[in-house]
């Protein structure tokens, strides 16, 4: 059964108290949520295979599976084959260098023309598999995935240093509907507690707006007060 500290009539809190995400208070970290991920798509690939077009259909796929971490500064870089995929992790932080940035920057200096984080990132992804812009979305796919309350709207951002209508955008509402429903998240006999910690920790930053996430937080605690007092 997946653990939960308290519960109010049966019902369980919506963040469980005794994860290590809460009690590290590392909830809020995009390098823990960026390095736990590349594990769990290492471990579990197929469970990430469609969110993030992994083509993985049988267990002898999972072989060719390659994670890297901050390959030239790619939050998560996966090869399966000859393809690549490119997911960028954002929770709080914005892009480096978006379009307002670089407008900012032109009125500076009219000459500078500096690329985008995610235009690097692509740039780099193509380079490295050289392959051609006619040919290129086919080896290669690219995700953002960003918390709910994080508003991105990245296909206007259509400049060739900006590179933001390559970008798929994953909000972690649909990365937890993903994984909640996975059989080794609702394994009981052998549960991976970590992982289920890892999924449930996704909820956070799942809402859509900053006051939603304080209104569960603080439902939450009267939740465990009227536990404590029953």
């Amino acid at each position: 059964i997946i653990s939960t500290a308290y519960s109010l009539k049966g019902k369980p809190l919506t963040f469980n108290k005794d994860s290590l995400f809460n009690i590290c208070r590392i909830g809020d970290d995009e390098l823990v949520f960026s390095n736990a991920l590349a594990f769990y798509i290492e471990k579990y690939p197929r469970l990430f295979s469609e969110i993030f077009c992994l083509g993985l259909n049988n267990m002898s796929d999972e072989q060719h599976v390659i994670i890297e971490r901050e390959w030239n500064h790619i939050d998560i870089y996966v090869t399966v084959g000859n393809q690549r995929r490119i997911i960028e992790n954002k929770i709080h932080s914005g892009i480096n260098c978006s379009t307002a940035e670089v407008a900012k920057n032109k009125n500076k200096n009219p000459e500078a023309k500096k690329e985008s984080q995610l235009g690097r990132y692509w740039t780099a992804v193509t380079k490295e598999l050289k392959v051609t812009e006619d040919t290129e979305e086919a080896f290669v796919k690219a995700f953002f995935l960003c918390s709910d309350y994080k508003y991105f709207e990245l296909n206007s951002e259509k400049d060739d240093f900006i590179k933001g209508d390559k970008y798929t955008i994953i909000r972690y509402s649909e990365l937890h509907k993903c994984l909640v429903k996975s059989d080794v998240y609702k394994e009981e006999d052998k549960p991976d507690r970590n992982f289920q910690d890892f999924v449930n920790a996704l909820k956070k930053h799942s809402y859509n707006s900053i006051p939603e996430l304080k209104y569960a937080e603080m439902e939450d605690q009267f939740k465990i007060r009227i536990n404590n007092n029953a």
